[in-house]
C-alpha cells in the first residue's frame, strides 16, 4: 500500500486535526520581526543549489513529485540562494507555469540571484501576474538586497505607473527599499522567510551549521524534552528505585523553569500512571497552576483514563473554571451524561467545536442519550468534516440510519464524502467496532491515495503497520503534525528490527522547523531510540547524566547501566563532560552506588582515592539504596 507524501497533506488537517483527543494549544504565529530575525541565522553555499537541483532534477522526479508543494517550493528558494545563474531557465520555468505556491517560491529564486536573474523576472512581469503580483514585486525587492540596483529601478517604476494591482503591490514593497527599519506585515515577506528556513534547514545551514546538528544540540540542552524522555523510558529499569525519584520529582519544583516543570508532569503521567495516582488519591500531592492542571488533563486525556481519574478531573473543574469545557468532555468519557443546558449554552455563543468533541466523547462512553443531540447539531452543521465526525459518532451508537448510510459510503466509490468519513473513524480507532469496519474498508479494491494514507494512520493508531516504508517516509520527511508523526513513530518503535531502529535514528530530530509543538513528537522518537539502545539513545542519557537535575540525572544512570552494561558509568567518569564540578562527579557517583550497590563501591574504590567525590558519592548512593530496602522489610 504505496502512498505519496502528498497526499497525507489532507488527511492530516483532517485525521489528527479533529475536536478531539488529547488538544495542545498551538503557539502563536511568529511576526514579521521575528521572522527576519530567524533569517539572520540563515546562509547557503553552493552546494545548496547543488542538492536543490538534485531534488528537483529529474533521475529525482518520483520523489519531487511526491513531495509537498512545500517541499518543492523551499527547493526553488534553495536553488537561488545557492548563487548559480545556470539555475535561471528552471527557476522560471517553474515560476511561468504550475502550483501557485510554488511559481511563488520561484520569483523568490530568481530574486536571491539579484542581477542574474532580473532578465525572467522582467519578462515575468509583462506576462500574466494575476495573484502573483505580490511575489514578483517582492523578488525585485530581493533581487535589489543582493545587489541589482536595477531591480530597485524597477521597482519604483513599477510603483509610480498607472493604478492596478501591479502598481498598488510595487508601491508596497518600494517603502521597504526606501530604508523603513521595520518590515511590513506583508503575507508575502511572511511566505518568503518560512520558504527560506526551510530551505536552509533542508539544504543550507543554520547558524552556520547543519540544521539536525542544531536542533539536536538544543534538544539535548532542553530541560523539558530530557525530562519527559528520561521519565518515559525509566519504565523499562523496573525497580522500585525509580519510583522514589518520580515522587521526589513531583514534589519538588525543579527550579528551572514553568516549561521544565509542565515536562516533569506530563512525564510522570504519562508514564508512571499509578504513582502519580496514589500521590493524587493520598495528598501527596496538588496542581497548584491553571497549566499544572492543563498539562495533567490533558495527558490524561491522551491515555484515556478519565474513568480512574474522575475525581481528579472534577477537583480540576471546580478549581480552573477556564478548563471547563475540557474537563466537562472527560467526565462525559468517564460515564457523566451530557448536560444539555451546557450544549445549549455552548451552541448559542457558537462554540461548535466543543459540543462536537463532548458529543463524541458521549460515543467513547457508548451513551445513547448523546443520540438526540448529534441528530439535531448533525441538521444544523455547514462544515462537511463536523458533520461527517455527527454521522460517525452517530453510527457508533447504534443509531440505525446513520450507521447504514456510513456503511453505504465505505462500500462504495472513492469519494470526498468517503474521506471525511475515514478521517472522523480515525479518531475512534480505540472503539472495536470503528476498528472492525476500518478492517473492512482496507478491503476495498478502489481506494484513492489519500483514503489510502487515512488506512494507515487508522492502523498506525492501533501499532500495526502494513507499509512501514510509507511511514518511515513520512517521519524522515517530518510530514504532518505533531500528533500524527506522535502516532507514526509509536507505531514504528512497537518491536523494531534493526533497519527500523536505523532509520528512525536518521529521522532524529524530527522535522526541518523549529515549531515548539514538535517536541511531542521528537519525545516519543528519542524514547524509542533510547529503548532501542542506539548510538543516539546513548547521547541523550549522556547528556541528561551530565546535566544539573538530581533526580534525572541518576535515572540516566540507571538507563546507561541498564542498556550500555554495568561498567557504563565507570567510563563515563574516565571521560566526563567538559567543565564537570565536583557536584556532578559526585552525582554520577551516586548513581553508580545506586543502582550498582556495594560491589559496585568497591570496584571504584581500587582506582580512586577517598577524597574522590565521585567515590564518595557512590557510597552515598549505596547506602541510599541499602536504606530503602531495609526500610522495605
Amino acid at each position: 500500500m504505496r502512498i505519496p507524501t502528498s497526499a497525507l497533506l489532507l488527511v492530516l488537517s483532517l485525521a489528527v486535526g479533529g475536536a478531539t483527543g488529547a488538544q495542545t494549544a498551538a503557539s502563536a504565529a511568529p511576526t514579521i520581526d521575528e521572522l527576519g530575525t530567524r533569517n539572520l541565522r540563515v546562509s547557503f553555499s553552493a552546494g545548496a543549489g547543488e542538492r536543490a537541483r538534485h531534488f528537483l532534477g529529474p533521475e529525482n522526479s518520483a520523489v519531487a513529485a511526491n513531495a509537498s508543494p512545500l517541499e518543492r517550493g523551499a527547493a526553488l528558494v534553495a536553488l537561488g540562494a545557492g548563487g548559480d545563474h545556470r539555475d535561471v531557465p528552471l527557476l522560471e520555468s517553474y515560476a511561468v507555469a504550475g502550483p501557485l505556491l510554488e511559481r511563488r517560491a520561484a520569483a523568490f529564486g530568481l530574486g536571491e540571484l539579484g542581477a542574474a536573474g532580473l532578465p525572467a523576472l522582467q519578462r515575468l512581469l509583462v506576462a500574466d501576474v494575476t495573484d502573483f503580483e505580490q511575489a514578483l514585486t517582492l523578488a525585485l525587492v530581493l533581487a535589489n538586497w543582493t545587489g541589482s540596483e536595477e531591480a530597485g529601478d524597477i521597482l519604483r517604476r513599477l510603483a509610480s505607473a498607472e493604478s492596478g494591482p501591479l502598481q498598488r503591490s510595487a508601491n508596497r514593497f518600494a517603502r521597504i527599499l526606501a530604508g523603513d527599519p521595520k518590515l511590513p506585515r506583508y503575507p508575502e515577506i511572511a511566505l518568503y522567510f518560512e520558504l527560506r528556513w526551510i530551505a536552509a534547514c533542508e539544504y543550507g545551514f543554520v547558524d552556520g551549521r547543519r540544521w539536525r546538528e542544531v536542533r539536536s544540540a538544543e534538544l539535548l540542552a532542553d530541560d523539558e524534552f530530557l525530562d519527559r524522555v528520561i521519565l518515559r523510558a525509566a519504565t523499562m529499569l523496573g525497580d522500585p528505585t525509580v519510583r522514589d525519584h518520580v515522587v521526589e520529582m513531583v514534589r519538588r519544583p525543579p527550579g528551572r523553569g514553568r516549561r521544565a516543570r509542565l515536562g516533569v508532569l506530563r512525564g510522570v503521567v504519562a508514564a508512571h500512571t499509578e504513582t502519580f495516582g496514589w500521590l493524587f488519591e493520598t495528598g501527596g500531592w496538588r496542581p497548584r497552576t491553571l497549566g499544572e492542571w492543563a498539562t495533567i488533563l490533558l495527558e490524561i486525556e491522551n491515555l484515556g483514563v478519565e474513568k480512574p481519574f474522575a475525581a481528579l478531573i472534577r477537583e480540576a473543574l471546580e478549581a480552573q473554571p477556564e478548563l471547563v469545557d475540557l474537563a466537562r468532555r472527560m467526565l462525559v468519557r468517564a460515564g457523566d451524561p451530557v448536560d444539555p443546558e451546557w450544549v445549549d449554552a455552548r451552541v448559542a455563543a457558537g462554540d461548535v467545536p466543543a459540543v462536537l468533541a463532548t458529543l463524541e466523547a458521549a460515543a467513547d462512553a457508548g451513551d445513547p442519550g448523546a443520540i438526540p443531540r448529534l441528530e439535531e447539531l448533525a441538521g444544523a452543521l455547514d462544515d462537511p468534516l463536523a458533520r461527517a465526525t455527527c454521522d460517525v459518532a452517530l453510527a457508533r451508537l447504534g443509531h440505525v440510519p446513520s450507521r447504514e448510510a456510513l456503511q453505504r459510503l465505505l462500500a462504495g466509490p472513492p469519494s470526498a464524502e468517503r474521506v471525511l468519513a475515514l478521517a472522523a473513524l480515525n479518531r475512534a480507532m480505540h472503539d472495536p467496532v470503528v476498528a472492525a469496519w476500518m478492517k473492512k474498508v482496507v478491503k476495498t479494491p478502489k481506494l484513492s491515495a489519500v483514503e489510502r494514507a487515512c488506512v494507515l494512520v487508522a492502523y498506525a493508531r492501533l501499532g500495526q503497520t502494513p507499509d512501514r516504508d510509507a511511514l518511515h517516509e513520512w517521519v524522515r520527511a517530518g510530514v504532518g503534525t505533531p500528533e500524527y508523526l506522535k502516532v507514526a513513530v509509536r507505531a514504528l518503535a512497537r518491536k523494531p528490527d534493526f533497519a527500523d531502529l536505523q532509520r528512525l535514528e536518521t529521522a532524529f530530530p524530527l522535522i526541518a522547523s523549529d515549531d515548539p509543538l514538535l517536541l511531542d513528537a521528537n519525545v516519543d522518537l528519542a524514547v524509542a531510540l533510547v529503548r532501542g539502545r542506539t548510538e543516539t539513545g546513548k547521547a541523550i542519557l549522556r547528556s541528561a547524566l551530565w546535566g544539573d537535575a538530581w533526580n534525572r540525572s541518576v535515572l540516566a544512570g540507571g538507563l546507561l547501566i541498564a542498556i550500555a552494561g554495568p561498567h557504563a558509568l565507570e567510563f563515563e567518569l574516565d571521560s566526563p563532560a567538559p567543565k564537570a564540578s565536583e557536584a556532578d562527579l559526585r552525582r554520577v557517583g551516586f548513581a553508580i552506588g545506586e543502582w550498582g550497590g556495594l560491589p559496585a563501591v568497591d570496584a571504584l574504590a581500587r582506582e580512586r582515592d577517598e577524597r574522590d567525590p565521585a567515590l564518595q558519592g557512590a557510597m552515598l548512593g549505596a547506602l541510599s539504596a541499602r536504606g530503602r530496602v531495609e526500610g522495605s522489610q
